[in-house]
């Protein structure tokens, strides 16, 4: 049976410190088409083309992802110092998650089986990035971040366990990636 999740305004929100962000100066929005690569790594967490796994898909629009690099052109573009994470989260009501954050950027997602389709990208006009490399690297995510996307979970833990970081790859039918970590929560107590 074919199930496609939609994630009714799944959140990227750049989070950055406050002396350097991911996103741009301007508001234009950005809108990419493509299709699904291949299919699915049967060694992951991701589910099989057209099955869509309700763990995986909590996975990941509950975590809190760190890109690590993109890549574009067989060029990598690792992460700038000061970006910390990428939320791909289900907000409350109309609201983004992420009010300390300087900069943001939307769309609506639609899970089904190893892709997700990203909609139109809009961004918000507040605290532009200044550096070169956070400009480079925000530019690539972007480029990345549009249209049909495949998706591969490599979880050892699997989903809703989280003693290791899963790694998230997306990759675009064009040949870009971005490779994330999930940001896990540090505990408390040393011991757990």
């Amino acid at each position: 049976m074919r199930r496609t999740t939609h994630l009714p305004l799944v959140a990227v929100a750049v989070a950055a410190m406050a002396t350097a962000t991911l996103v741009g100066c301007d508001s234009e929005t950005s809108a990419g088409e493509g299709a699904p690569t291949g299919p699915a790594d049967p060694a992951t967490s991701t589910p099989a083309s057209g099955e869509v796994d309700d763990a995986v898909v909590e996975q990941l629009a509950e975590s809190a992802w760190l890109p690590e690099h993109v890549t574009v052109d067989g060029t990598e573009y690792p992460r700038p110092p000061g970006l910390t994470e990428v939320h791909l989260a289900l907000p409350e009501g109309e609201q983004l998650d992420g009010g300390e954050f300087r900069c943001h950027y939307g769309s609506d997602v639609t899970v089904s089986g190893d892709t997700l389709l990203v909609g139109e990208v809009v961004s918000s006009n507040e605290g532009c990035a200044e550096d070169s490399a956070e400009i480079t690297f925000q530019e690539n995510f972007l480029d990345v971040f549009q249209g049909t996307l495949t998706y591969e979970l490599d979880d050892e833990d699997g989903p809703g366990i989280s003693t290791e970081p899963a790694t998230l790859t997306l990759t675009h039918p064009d040949g870009g990636t971005i490779t994330l970590t999930e940001n896990l929560p540090i505990p408390l107590d040393p011991t757990e």
